[in-house]
């Protein structure tokens, strides 16, 4: 279980400003600054067997959902603070991904993961 402490009301304010873009993210990411398929391959070449994840910044879960195109086996959580940016990514990944809104500054993890990454978060 993940167990997140609310921050100020100003933090959240300007860390929502993703909010803003979340309709154009995928596709200035998918646009040629990522190669997610490519990141994702070196990315479970690391990982070695371990199975659950914990991803900081998940936003709408693209490499969540190339990382699982690998290997379907994977239990990944993801975290973000933008519910913007994580309503595209429960669109995009259903319940293959357990999507939490939150702060990793300020977040309690009540939950071991084999492993945690962070991509452009």
């Amino acid at each position: 279980m993940i167990t997140l402490q609310p921050g100020n009301r100003k933090e959240k304010q300007l860390m929502n400003k993703y909010d803003d873009i979340a309709q154009y993210y995928d596709l200035l990411m998918e646009s040629g600054y990522y190669d997610y398929p490519k990141e994702s391959q070196s990315l479970d070449s690391i990982l070695k067997g371990r199975k659950k994840l914990l991803e900081i910044g998940v936003g709408t879960g693209l490499l969540a959902e190339k990382l699982l195109e690998l290997d379907s086996s994977y239990e990944i959580t993801g975290i973000d603070f933008s519910p913007a940016m994580l309503e595209r990514g429960k669109a995009r990944l259903g319940n293959r991904v357990k999507v939490v809104e939150g702060n990793v500054l300020s977040m309690e993890l009540q939950e071991s993961f084999d492993g945690i990454y962070s991509h452009g978060g």
